[in-house]
């Protein structure tokens, strides 16, 4: 056998096996993206197409509390807020409106990332972008996140991985060193940049760069959302804009409720729901205020590189 056959050879399977890993994604992501995970670009739900005509899309940004660890994608703040929206936009004898839910939230995100994350996904076009940061003093996750920023694919592609994660997963449920081996082995191949520890949320809660990235991609209007346990003092004035509003949470007493907490931190789908009922009436004040709300349908590409 030639050199150059080897090498040829040699190519080719490196390609199958490429392809082969793509393949195994994409399923690993079908079985868990509208459970705990994402979808193939990063958000949760369903993939977005072309926006259509009199289409209103609600994103919720933030951290581990807006991404709703441990609830589905449809049990999530985002969802329960479109909802209750559309219910309202599509009462008889109106023109109907569809009202798309984005779950545009981290797992492990530092809210001096929110800025640059909603930048990176404003081509899916929100009207309305929902801020909902994580309280003072939870600890964020270390080391590598839902979705992973650390992924070189995800940077250079916008495609996000999850194979490496569902691999994880399965061998510390199984008691499998060689799945976790094979989870290692991948990861270590998609890694861009080291992972690093994160700062506790309280040393980084400027909210200010975030609500100003906010109201650049919202066609309609941003709220920020302010958990149940925010220290309401700490936040800066907002800006005088008829285009933002603020809710908090903590204004509704049953939101201080353990039951609507998962494990003492993350919201319940109950919780979701509640927070949703205090969120939806400020969205419509929004899209009443703009008559033209939901009636932008551009084609833009998917998502610029996450800088």
């Amino acid at each position: 056998m030639t050199r150059s056959l080897a090498a040829a050879i040699a190519v080719q399977a490196v390609l199958f096996a490429a392809v082969g890993l793509v393949v195994l994604d994409m399923r690993a992501h079908n079985r868990v993206e509208k459970l705990g995970g994402v979808n193939v670009w990063g958000y949760r739900g369903t993939e977005l197409g072309q926006k259509k005509d009199r289409e209103i899309r609600i994103a919720v940004f933030g951290g581990d509390m807006a991404f709703g660890w441990g609830v589905a994608a449809e049990e999530t703040i985002a969802n329960y807020v479109s909802r209750l929206v559309s219910v309202e936009l599509n009462r008889a004898g109106q023109r109907s409106r569809i009202v798309t839910p984005i779950v545009a939230a981290a797992r492990g995100m530092r809210i001096d990332e929110y800025a640059g994350w909603i930048q990176y996904f404003s081509s899916l076009q929100p009207d309305i972008i929902c801020l909902l940061p994580d309280e003072p003093g939870h600890e964020l996750a270390r080391g590598r996140f839902l979705p992973d920023r650390h992924s070189l694919v995800f940077a250079r592609t916008g495609y996000s991985p999850i194979l490496p994660l569902v691999l994880r997963e399965k061998a510390t449920v199984n008691h499998s060193a060689l799945l976790g081996v094979l989870a290692g082995l991948l990861e270590a191949a998609d890694l861009e940049t080291a992972p690093s520890g994160h700062a506790p949320a309280e040393l980084t809660n400027s909210m200010g760069p975030a609500i100003d990235a906010a109201r650049k991609a919202a066609t309609t209007g941003v709220i920020l959302v302010l958990p149940p346990r925010w220290d309401d003092r700490a936040t800066e004035t907002p800006p005088d804009d008829s285009r933002f509003r603020r809710v908090s949470l903590a204004a509704d007493p049953e939101m201080h409720r353990d039951a609507l907490r998962l494990d003492g931190y993350h919201f319940s789908a109950g919780g979701h729901s509640r927070a949703a009922e205090s969120v939806a009436p400020v969205a419509l004040e929004l899209i009443h205020a703009v008559p033209d709300a939901g009636r932008m349908s551009r084609v833009l590409p998917h998502a610029s590189r996450l800088k």
